[in-house]
């Protein structure tokens, strides 16, 4: 389980210091803080990062929005990005829409607008139509191979590669991963719809495994023991595709 990587493009000290303070307690990781043009994309066409925030105005020039376009125009995996500005002129919003970012905030602004911008850009970044419950600990969207999943007040980060496998409880659908269980409100037709099917197979109705996690398996008893030495069931219904799929990887 990583935490979500963020991307800053600000030239104000002082906001910088404001929004890697909220990040940090939010428990999100600021990999880098561009202050210009030339730095902010020099950064991002080398590196991977799940948000950007980009002020408007750097050094007195729209060059926020300029590196919006130009990501947009050339874009490598459609990362979210939200808008900061202290500007209130209806001209700058228009030219800042254009670009389609998946929020916009005004300075000065708050932490509980930060972290509900950034689940709203989260969520817009994909098509999924799976939405967020604001009041709820148990929302969850998949981005990038990668599900973000809302705790409390902040988004976790949880990549398909982490799942070991996948089971229902009740309404809900537990991922187990290799840091720990994140319960999120989906069937499990949905979540693995979303997996890749190249690793992840359904083997029993209440079950999804990662065939990479799988340690053991026990024919006679029609049970599977994955990495993190749980054990789950095989169902009759799901037993001839996964015999051949793991000896096929086998």
């Amino acid at each position: 389980m990583a935490k979500m990587e963020i991307l800053i493009i600000e030239d104000d000290p002082s906001d910088v210091k404001r929004l890697e303070d909220f990040l940090t307690k939010l428990d999100y990781d600021v990999r880098y803080v561009a202050s210009s043009l030339n730095e902010a994309l020099e950064f991002y066409m080398g590196n991977k990062v799940d948000l950007i925030i980009i002020d408007i105005f750097l050094n007195g020039v729209e060059e926020g929005i300029t590196f919006a376009k130009t990501i947009s125009q050339n874009q490598k995996d459609n990362c979210p990005f939200i808008f900061l500005t202290s500007a209130n002129d209806l001209t700058i919003f228009n030219k800042a829409k254009e670009t389609k970012p998946h929020s916009y905030l005004i300075k000065p602004f708050n932490e509980l607008e930060l972290q509900y911008a950034i689940e709203l850009a989260i969520e817009k970044s994909t098509e999924i139509s799976d939405q967020f419950e604001w009041n709820s600990q148990t929302g969850a969207v998949f981005v990038r191979n990668t599900f973000f999943i809302k705790k409390k007040d902040r988004l976790v980060k949880v990549r398909s590669s982490e799942i070991i496998f996948v089971e229902v409880e009740g309404r809900y659908c537990k991922l187990i991963t290799t840091l720990g269980s994140f319960l999120i409100q989906s069937s499990l037709r949905s979540i693995l719809a979303k997996l890749d099917a190249n690793y992840f197979m359904q083997v029993h109705r209440n079950y999804i495994v990662n065939l990479e996690c799988v340690k053991e398996v026990f024919p006679s008893d029609q049970m599977i023991t994955m990495s993190n030495e749980v054990t789950v069931f095989l169902g009759e219904t799901y037993r001839d595709a996964f015999y051949e799929r793991y000896t096929l990887l086998k």
